[in-house]
């Protein structure tokens, strides 16, 4: 017996697919079985990778960390398109599903970029700041913070 909806093989007297968990007809008359399909079409062994694990690590990086406005944007579109991914692999969208899943891998990447270069900003700028304040000419009064600008 074949599945109705993927052409798998089933064994007889199922009520489900084991391959994509369709809900098989009832086996009076052997379905003959389905073309193949090409193999473009196929998903991978373990299905199209969803990037959603990443994106919400990325999203929480962006939100309780050092994380700007791209970095937050960028994370959010990437969550957005990382669960469509399984929705439209589930109706059979393979190409969309692969085109959501690219999508969510490239704003996965480029979350990551920006979170790379916010942590560089803010540990430039921790010790820029720290060293500013450990000049001998800045440790004195207020008044002479900023008199080295003037000699």
């Amino acid at each position: 017996m074949f599945c109705t909806h993927c052409g798998a093989q089933t064994p007889n007297g199922a009520h489900h697919c084991p391959h994509c968990g369709a809900v098989l007809p009832p086996s009076s008359a052997p379905p003959q079985p389905m073309p193949a399909q090409p193999a473009a079409s196929n998903p991978p062994p373990g299905g199209i990778k969803d990037y959603l694990t990443a994106n919400i690590v990325l999203l929480v990086c962006a939100v309780l960390c050092c994380g700007s406005l791209p970095m937050l944007a960028t994370s959010v579109v990437g969550v957005v398109f990382s669960s469509q991914v399984r929705s439209c692999e589930r109706m059979g969208q393979l190409d969309e599903a692969e085109r959501k899943a690219r999508i969510a891998r490239n704003m996965a990447i480029a979350s990551g970029v920006l979170l790379a270069v916010s942590i560089i900003l803010y540990v430039l700028i921790l010790l820029l700041y720290g060293t500013l304040f450990t000049l001998p000419f800045l440790q004195g009064d207020f008044d002479d913070w900023f008199s080295w600008l003037f000699l």
